[in-house]
């Protein structure tokens, strides 16, 4: 009997020998399972990772990991046939995580990223020269305060709408759609065909301050009985943005008559600490 049991024992472990051995065989034998399970997770790190594809040289640049808080995060970038840990976390603590990197010179830069216990995405970045835009200037230029050219360059590049207020100056020619063409092929809506002090632009300015857009006037004073008084006439008081991109520019202002209420406004000069520009050949 106790041959029977031993005999039926050894059976069993036997056949648990030969059914292991074949799972393990199997496993072994069978790699692209793995090679699969890797590319899967590759891909992950791949599509966790985003970023705005136009990098521009020496400015800082903003990556997204989508992934949960507690992730670690490893990125790469190859130097000299070494990869280099460029930004690493044990265990992100934001959902998304943002990291920032600054690629000095144009060119291409190769990346890899690993979120999790995932391998390494190749990526390759390519990063430009981009036009940088300096801070917004205004001024003018006149030598005898009728012919004039202003010189404005905005922070940034955009569509803007810009008015040019001029008080006393006489009527100008206008075209059929009862719009001022400039010496400088400009075209300006005016606010009043027969009493026109408001002139309005919109187009694509510059936003460098070495090439800025120009804007060139001619005019003949309005030296009538109301302003020749004084044998001045004032040409012009102030220049203002109204619109960039299309969208109407809303400020407040405060109002010394009423210091507890602001005044909503359109618009914001650019003026500054500009002079008006006042023509004194009038005559009496």
């Amino acid at each position: 009997m106790k041959k029977l049991v031993y005999m039926a024992m050894l059976t069993l472990l036997s056949a648990a020998g030969i059914f292991w051995s074949c799972q393990k065989d199997e496993t072994l034998t069978n790699p692209e399972e793995g090679v699969m399970l890797k590319k899967a997770k590759i891909a992950e790190a791949e599509d966790l990772v985003t970023w705005d594809p136009e990098i521009c040289a020496g400015v800082e640049h903003e990556f997204i990991i989508d992934t949960e808080v507690g992730t670690n995060v490893q990125v790469q970038q190859l130097a000299d046939g070494e990869w280099i840990q460029v930004f690493q976390m044990s265990k992100t603590t934001d959902d998304p995580q943002k990291f920032y990197l600054t690629f000095e010179t144009e060119g291409e830069y190769e990346l890899r990223f690993k979120v999790g216990s995932g391998g390494y995405s190749d990526q390759t970045l390519i990063v430009e020269n981009c036009e940088m835009c300096d801070d917004a200037s205004f001024s003018y230029q006149t030598e005898n305060n009728l012919d004039i050219v202003f010189s404005y360059n905005h922070n940034e590049e955009a569509e803007i709408t810009i008015v040019f207020t001029f008080p006393q100056i006489e009527n100008l020619e206008l075209n059929d759609e009862e719009n001022y063409e400039a010496p400088d092929g400009k075209e300006y809506s005016v606010n009043n065909p027969k009493n026109q002090t408001v002139f309005t632009w919109t187009g694509e300015i510059s936003c460098k301050a070495s090439e800025p857009t120009t804007f060139e006037f001619s005019f003949v004073p309005d030296c009538g009985s109301g302003n020749a008084k004084d044998k001045q006439a004032v040409i012009w008081t102030d220049t203002k943005i109204i619109a960039i991109d299309g969208e109407q520019v809303i400020t407040t202002e405060d109002d010394p008559s009423t210091p507890d209420i602001d005044e909503t406004v359109i618009g914001y000069s650019i003026k500054g600490d500009l002079s008006n520009i006042v023509y004194t050949g009038c005559s009496n």
